[in-house]
């Protein structure tokens, strides 16, 4: 019986993995590449003292009794899930003075929203502020399309400035960052100058050691401040060359006779088969020089990760690449025609960050779309 056709993914796996769903068309290795350390000390100084009584409204004016105050950043822009993450130990570890409530969240994909999500309203920017996006580099048009903040709190006669935004509170930061009062409607954000009004305040972004410049790069061309903090490094793993070792070995079997690839350190995998069994190609597999052999699908999900894991793929038979997201994709096409025995292009792109684009863009790529039926509720949570 024709062996079936294998994805490894280079990620680390959570506990209830979104991408154990591959499983049911492919035999799937994962081998965990990176380590991250995260540095939320910048972060500090913007999250603001813990534990403050009172706070200033963006225009420096003290709210008595209000235990958070406005951001002052006309968004927060965070590219990764590990950005995600870092604020999410920033707010733990510091707590914050300030309402991030009405400061919208700028993030490709899901998954900086679904690590923010459990967090207090306060703690976190507002999840659902634009259109998804493919990339970070595609985010770019949808933050210069969006109207300033103070712009938006503009267009509201001066009564519902106040009821649209001070809920049940006796005072709360308004979308302009104003503060709103009870006993009157509010501050309108500016002294009626429009400019004032309609000007851009900057935008915080969150950023890894590695984060490409394109997104910061087109704002800042665009007219916009951006200030930038780093809060995460990354590094590759000292066991994923033996990880990646082994998993060769699975998968070519006594072709990885004599093969190694760094330490010879094992880490087990997650295997499993689907309904791929017995599925025999579509030809593709030739150009590796192996004429029997079956795909072999490398998915990756960072430039980072990419950088580590792209040299040492030199001459696997039968290698296809697969990127979940734009970024990753672009990183890849510059990355692999600087090795030999690498395939030239990347097969297959995600067209919405995360596992079912992925699965959806490698069946698509195999010849197979269609395959993939609904996710269930419990596969979907």
């Amino acid at each position: 019986m024709a062996r079936t056709p294998t994805v490894v993914l280079f990620r680390s796996p959570s506990g209830r993995d979104p991408y154990a769903i591959l499983g049911r068309h492919y035999t799937i290795h994962t081998v965990p590449v990176l380590v991250d350390v995260f540095d939320v000390g910048a972060l500090q100084a913007h999250l603001g003292p813990a534990g403050a009584a009172a706070g200033s409204s963006s225009r420096g004016r003290t709210v008595p009794g209000v235990a958070s105050t406005d951001s002052g950043f006309e968004g927060v822009i965070m590219t990764s899930k590990r950005a995600a993450e870092a604020w999410t130990c920033g707010v733990d570890e510091h707590g914050s003075s300030v309402d991030w409530s009405t400061t919208p969240l700028f993030s490709p994909g899901e998954a900086a929203r679904a690590v923010l999500a459990p967090l207090p309203t306060s703690l976190r920017p507002a999840l659902d502020t634009h259109r998804p996006a493919k990339s970070a580099a595609a985010l770019a048009p949808i933050i210069l399309a969006r109207p300033s903040r103070a712009a938006r709190c503009a267009r509201l006669p001066a009564t519902d400035h106040y009821h649209a935004h001070a809920g049940a509170a006796t005072r709360q930061s308004c979308e302009c960052g104003a503060a709103t009062e009870q006993d009157g409607v509010g501050d309108r954000g500016g002294d009626g100058n429009q400019g004032e009004r309609e000007a851009y305040r900057p935008y915080l972004f969150l950023t890894g050691d590695k984060t490409l410049r394109d997104l910061p790069d087109a704002l800042r061309a665009a007219r916009r401040s951006v200030v930038e903090v780093q809060v995460y490094a990354t590094a590759v793993r000292a066991d994923m060359g033996g990880a990646l070792a082994r998993v060769r070995g699975d998968v070519y079997g006594e072709r990885a006779t004599g093969l190694s690839v760094g330490a010879s350190v094992g880490v087990g995998t997650d295997a499993g088969t689907g309904e791929g069994e017995g599925w025999d190609g579509d030809g593709r597999a030739a150009r590796s020089g192996a004429p029997d052999a079956q795909p072999v699908w490398a998915a990756f999900f960072s430039p980072s990760s990419a950088a580590g894991v792209v040299p040492h793929l030199t001459n696997w038979p039968a290698l296809r690449i697969a990127a979940v997201g734009e970024t990753t994709a672009a990183y890849l096409r510059s990355a692999l025609g600087g090795h030999a025995g690498l395939p030239g292009n990347v097969d297959a792109v995600a067209d919405t960050p995360g596992a079912e684009g992925l699965l959806d863009a490698i069946l698509a790529a195999d010849g197979r779309a269609g395959e993939r039926p609904a996710l269930t509720e419990p596969e979907r949570a």
